[in-house]
């Protein structure tokens, strides 16, 4: 009886191994991609979902969760990014973060019509920070990554440059990019 359980649990190594070099190694790559679903992060709260499709035709929903200044004195702002499609799109972090002018202490703060006219998007960075509770991980393809369908991921986008003291009613997340929005005018991503 115990052969019989240790070859049984050798054959489902043997089957969880050739699934993952196959992964790895592209194999299967014309097939539809599927991820394994991951415990997540807790679903915030999030304010009102702004709906996007970009140039591709691919749609994603945006909504923001929160922000502010971080303890290295940097601004912040966190979102949901959602792909609600039936079939796997490129990951994609269109949120853009804008500072008051006024605290802003980059070299180069950018004003984007759309967003207020005392308000700049400075150099900034974007990070996945990871899937939301019950939504599958990214899938990677070569260099590419894609969000499986139906999935969500908490994004955080930091300055660069430090900030003077800000709170969260300072901060604007806005989406302008041209692939998202034709007339590059900021959309605003209201905060809850």
């Amino acid at each position: 009886m115990a052969a019989t359980a240790l070859a049984g649990l050798l054959a489902v190594a043997a089957i969880g191994a050739g699934t993952y070099i196959a992964r790895e190694t592209g194999a299967g790559a014309d097939e539809p991609a599927t991820a394994p679903a991951a415990s997540g992060l807790p679903r915030p709260a999030t304010g009102e979902a702004l709906t996007l499709t970009d140039t591709e035709g691919f749609g994603y929903t945006i909504a923001a969760v929160n922000a502010g200044r971080d303890e290295e004195g940097r601004a912040y702002a966190e979102y949901v990014i959602a792909n609600p499609g039936d079939a796997r799109a490129p990951l994609e972090t269109p949120g853009d973060l804008f500072v008051p002018k006024a605290k802003s202490k980059a070299a180069a703060c950018m004003e984007q019509p759309g967003a207020p006219g005392t308000m700049c998007t400075p150099p900034n960075s974007s990070k996945v920070v990871g899937p939301l509770e019950g939504s599958p991980e990214i899938v990677k393809d070569g260099v590419d990554e894609y969000m499986p369908p139906h999935s969500e991921f908490l994004v955080r986008i930091t300055t660069d440059d430090k900030v003077e003291e800000v709170t969260e009613d300072d901060l604007g997340l806005y989406v302008w990019e041209v692939r998202f929005v034709e007339d590059r005018k900021a959309r605003l991503i209201p905060l809850p």
